[in-house]
């Protein structure tokens, strides 16, 4: 958009420059055209802006996190004008679209509509918006944008999603990692070494030592929590 302003720029300057060594017809109604894209723009964003129609649906106002949901919305032009460059931003917090294709640009011939139909998922639980937050309108040579906000967003009351137990029993992996990591070290474990100077002397295993004949001991277990 910087770029096309840029070189919009220059061409007006050059055709300041033709009609000062020239001053034909041809020049200053090039001087004309280039003067009169902003203002173009600037009217196009305006009538998209008037036109321009947007609906959103969602199948219940009362979901559960993690659950997807079904979800369309429609794109309309009510004018006698095409539009073009039309993106739609969505609320990126709490929820997110499943569709790769959100991101693209639409557009519209008069009288047309888009829908589109896919499905949504909330992510936490509480009230708060979804869908579309906003949607940007470009002109057709990249001048200007305007973001137009949502007047009525959609509003949805998401309750927490429930895991079952039996589900988590059945990662073992899962459970005996939390179990080690809750040990301090101040628990003992089965592993023996030899002692070393300076080791606690209730951590001797006296039975083994007296097997061998050299004074064993046993060894840490877990990580150390660290301290707040």
């Amino acid at each position: 958009m910087r770029r096309n302003r840029i070189i919009l720029m220059i061409l007006w300057i050059l055709s300041l420059i033709f009609i000062t060594v020239s001053g034909t017809q041809t020049a200053y109604g090039f001087f004309i055209l280039l003067t009169m894209i902003p203002f173009l723009s600037l009217f196009y964003i305006f009538l998209v802006n008037h036109y321009f129609r947007i609906d959103q649906h969602i199948n219940s106002h009362d979901l559960i996190a993690n659950h997807r949901s079904d979800y369309r919305f429609v794109l309309q032009n009510d004018s006698f004008i095409p539009f073009s460059g039309i993106r739609v931003l969505f609320f990126p917090d709490f929820s997110s679209v499943s569709d790769p294709d959100m991101q693209s640009e639409y557009e519209l011939f008069h009288g047309n509509r888009i829908v589109k139909r896919n499905s949504l998922i909330c992510r936490y639980r509480g009230e708060y918006h979804i869908g579309i937050k906003a949607v940007v309108i470009q002109d057709f040579f990249r001048l200007f944008s305007f973001t137009r906000k949502i007047r009525r967003p959609l509003f949805v009351r998401v309750k927490p999603d429930i895991i079952r137990l039996d589900n988590l029993a059945s990662d073992r992996e899962t459970l005996n990692t939390l179990r080690e990591n809750s040990f301090r070290r101040n628990v003992a474990d089965f592993l023996l070494r030899d002692y070393i100077p300076g080791d606690d002397l209730r951590f001797i295993n006296w039975k083994v030592s007296a097997a061998s004949q050299k004074l064993m001991v046993r060894q840490m277990n877990g990580e150390e929590r660290q301290g707040i």
